[in-house]
């Protein structure tokens, strides 16, 4: 699961946030009405390079009512809303979004690295070992008898597979630790935010727009 479907699901990501990103409309602009207009292609694209930013002031206003989304607010409601003037202070930027294709792909190569310590040490001996016991077409009696000389040879082989055993133990140790530095660096990557994502969700499902 850590090595296989995990770094799958992790680079078709990888790659189709990648194709959105450089290939599609990775982001969306709001058009502003003024005299001067700049063409919209233009401003998307200093828009994704430049970062956004969210507004503190808006992150306790009502969603659907005052902002379509929190923390998204322009400069002047801003200054209503909260009767002063609003600086630098009071942004907050998000420039994550231009590095997350490449992280997928870092974290993907995470999850594999324990896989390969395991098959660079182990050699292939498990996998000789049951040659022939997964076919279907076997019959009962020598898959038990090729199942009992198996049993045989770890017996009698007892202690001499340590550094094997060893292996083992050291890449699930890795995969749990891969686990736990990715949750952390993850919400360090999103300003904090990855740990408090999931009672987020919840919370916004049972948002009304009546409210």
């Amino acid at each position: 699961m850590h090595y296989r479907l995990t770094v799958m699901i992790l680079l078709a990501l990888s790659i189709l946030v990648t194709t959105k990103q450089y290939f599609g409309d990775p982001i969306k602009c709001q058009e502003v009405q003024k005299k001067e207009k700049l063409p919209m292609a233009f401003l998307e694209k200093w828009c994704l390079l430049e970062s956004t930013y969210t507004l503190k002031t808006g992150w306790n206003l009502r969603v659907g009512t005052d902002v379509i989304y929190p923390g998204v607010i322009s400069f002047a409601t801003s200054k209503n809303q909260e009767n002063k003037n609003v600086d630098s202070t009071d942004s907050i930027y998000h420039n994550y979004y231009l590095w997350v294709p490449f992280v997928l792909f870092v974290l993907s190569c995470t999850f594999y690295i324990p896989r390969l310590i395991w098959k660079t040490n182990e050699g292939g001996t498990i996998k000789a070992m049951v040659t022939g016991l997964k076919s279907p077409t076997i019959p009962e009696d020598l898959r038990q008898n090729g199942l009992n000389s198996i049993v045989t040879a770890l017996k009698r082989n007892a202690g001499n597979n340590n550094t094997l055993l060893m292996t083992c133990m050291l890449c699930e140790t890795l995969y749990l630790i891969n686990v736990i530095l990715q949750m952390y660096y993850m919400n360090r990557f999103l300003r904090g935010t990855f740990a408090s994502y999931g009672w987020k969700v919840t919370t916004f499902s049972d948002w009304s727009p009546e409210r």
